[in-house]
């Protein structure tokens, strides 16, 4: 069970004000793409910000990247992320993950 500390009670010490999501990508498709990755989260009817990430400022000698994005505000129950290509060849389909937070402390 994931619990986010809004108030950080216990042994968080601190509380917790946004949620790290890290998204590896691969592919040949990224050395030379103008496309974009874009995420967009909710949690129980609350639509944060989309947050969007030119692809071609992620750099890899490799043929995979992880581009990161910051949730702020970040809830203390189920947060889904959905994560989409935009602008990259073949129109990748989205992926859609759910972060199973709880509230408690």
């Amino acid at each position: 069970m994931l619990r986010n500390t809004n108030i950080g009670e216990g042994d968080a010490t601190e509380p917790s004000g946004a949620v790290l999501v890290l998204v590896k990508m691969s592919g040949s498709f990224l050395a030379s793409t103008k496309g974009r990755i874009e995420l967009d989260a909710r949690a129980d009817g609350q639509k944060f910000p989309r947050q969007s990430i030119p692809l071609n400022t992620l750099f890899s000698d490799t043929s995979s990247v992880t581009a990161p994005f910051l949730i702020y505000d970040s809830p203390c129950w189920p947060l889904t992320l959905e994560i989409r290509l935009v602008g990259v060849p073949g129109k990748p389909a989205a992926v859609t993950r759910t972060i199973p937070f709880q509230c408690g402390e």
